[in-house]
């Protein structure tokens, strides 16, 4: 490496910025295990990152060494999120990596968590959507599951397929790279600002559904593709219902990737379900933002502010 050149260290220990600051070469921490923000939030939670210390003792740094670490950078490799997702991907980690590269006199993750909860208030007054600290269970809004036909942005070995039973249990997608956007409950679990995303559908074949726990009469039922931007909307489709054992019920079609409906007849709503009726680029990607139940005034949509949207583990909600 020429002289002078500053090193970037995007190891996943940190060990070879510690080993070229020990030869007296400047550099920049970067490293994969806890500044990688494009991974997802359970590989990378906000306490991975802050507790992530750039000259830490046990890298055995002389004071010289120290000097030639220079600092922190967090890395979020875009080819892996979609651009509407940047902001809630990198925040609130930002928060841990900026406190940590100006430094803290002592360590304490529940002071610094208090602090958080003023932020992510402050940027979404700012109109920044943050995400969430730690990794959390995707809960469907009502009791209900997915029979997801859309076409897969993972491999196959990397999730477990839906199937007709309760037992199920969904990955979505490989733990290591990548963003929560591809878990297919995120359709149908009361937040517009989240979503699933996945491959461009083909016609006639590949649908997407959520089947209920329990038959309920509903008054509306609306189905929002597209992201905020207006991009991976559903370009043609229909939304249907169904009563039961397969009678299916074409209620709406779609209209810039939203359809919408009333629903008049009193009948048990069983499942619903989306299908594309024209042969969708595989590339033109389609992002199932939300399915929409109402009753009586009643709706699936929930409102949830900044600091639920953080998704804080009862233990550490108690312990702030």
């Amino acid at each position: 490496m020429a002289h002078g050149a500053v090193f970037t260290c995007w190891d996943n220990d940190g060990s070879g910025g510690w080993n070229a600051a020990k030869t007296g070469r400047d550099v920049i921490m970067s490293t994969g295990n806890n500044l990688y923000i494009n991974y997802n939030i359970e590989r990378t939670t906000l306490k991975t990152t802050y507790d992530f210390d750039p000259a830490p003792a046990s890298a055995g740094l002389s004071s010289e060494a120290r000097r030639h670490v220079l600092g922190v950078e967090a890395c979020l490799w875009g080819e892996m999120v979609p651009e509407n997702h940047l902001d809630s991907q990198a925040f609130p980690r930002v928060l841990a990596l900026a406190e940590r590269g100006w430094g803290i006199a002592r360590y304490d993750f529940a002071d610094f968590l208090e602090r958080v909860q003023v932020h992510v208030n402050r940027l979404a007054g700012m109109g920044v959507v943050t995400g969430p600290a730690f990794g959390y269970p995707i809960i469907p809004t009502i009791p209900a599951r997915v029979r997801n036909a859309l076409p897969s942005l993972v491999y196959s070995a990397s999730q477990n397929q839906n199937d007709e039973d309760w037992r199920w249990a969904l990955t979505g997608i490989d733990r290591g790279q990548g963003y929560d956007a591809i878990y297919p409950l995120h359709a149908f679990d009361g937040d517009l600002e989240t979503f699933h995303l996945t491959w461009g559908p083909r016609k006639e074949v590949d649908t997407f559904t959520i089947v209920l726990k329990e038959p309920q009469a509903f008054d509306h039922v609306q189905a929002i593709t597209g992201l905020a931007n207006g991009d991976c909307i559903l370009r043609q489709g229909v939304l249907e219902t169904s009563s039961g054992y397969g009678r299916w019920k074409e209620v709406a079609r779609f209209q810039k990737g939203v359809a919408e409906a009333k629903l008049e007849d009193g009948k048990p709503v069983v499942a619903v379900r989306l299908r594309s009726t024209i042969n969708q680029s595989p590339f033109d990607l389609l992002a199932v933002r939300e399915i929409i139940l109402e009753k009586d005034g009643q709706s699936t949509l929930k409102e949830i502010s900044p600091v639920e949207r953080l998704r804080l583990p009862p233990a550490v909600a108690k312990g702030r």
